[in-house]
């Protein structure tokens, strides 16, 4: 539990620290700059609005305190791609983080080639222990795609930007 939450943290850490400028389409700069949130759901969105909701568990990141919550309903799917979970991390009641996980090194290829096209060549790539990370920052989100090879496990971190 707690490898998870500094796993959490570091990724969380990373996001919001490295922003690199490269050329990139007018469709990955819009896109980029005009997400909010994920899917419907802006960031800021209070638990308490959102129906359908479950508690997973409770964490700690630089942020401070977080909930984890799951939607019942949730299709496990994200561009074709199997999910193994989709997690909602919410701070003070309000969302905070979308965190959708997937298994396998094929499901990490397919997310990789997937999330380039979706928001650009603008990112930053980071290793760190054995850890690839790609790193995608707007103005009101930032999105972290890590893959954890000993676990053979990726996640797409969206998430508010500082």
């Amino acid at each position: 539990m707690r490898c998870k939450s500094l796993s959490f943290a570091v990724l969380f850490l990373i996001a919001n620290l490295f922003l690199t400028y490269t050329a990139v389409s007018v469709e990955q700069v819009n896109f980029i700059n005009q997400l909010d949130g994920f899917g419907s759901l802006k960031w800021g969105t209070g638990i308490d609005s959102l129906q359908n909701m479950e508690f997973v568990k409770s964490g700690r990141t630089s942020q401070g305190d977080i909930k984890i919550y799951r939607n019942t309903m949730d299709i496990l799917n994200y561009g074709g791609i199997a999910l193994s979970s989709i997690e909602y991390g919410f701070s003070d009641d309000k969302l905070y983080f979308v965190a959708l996980k997937t298994k396998g090194i094929e499901n990490w290829k397919e997310l990789r080639q997937q999330s380039i096209e979706k928001y650009g060549q603008d990112f930053s790539k980071i290793d760190y222990f054995g850890y690839q990370n790609y790193v995608w920052q707007g103005p009101k989100s930032s999105i972290a795609l890590e893959y954890k090879p000993k676990e053979g496990s990726s996640v797409v971190l969206l998430m508010v930007s500082n």
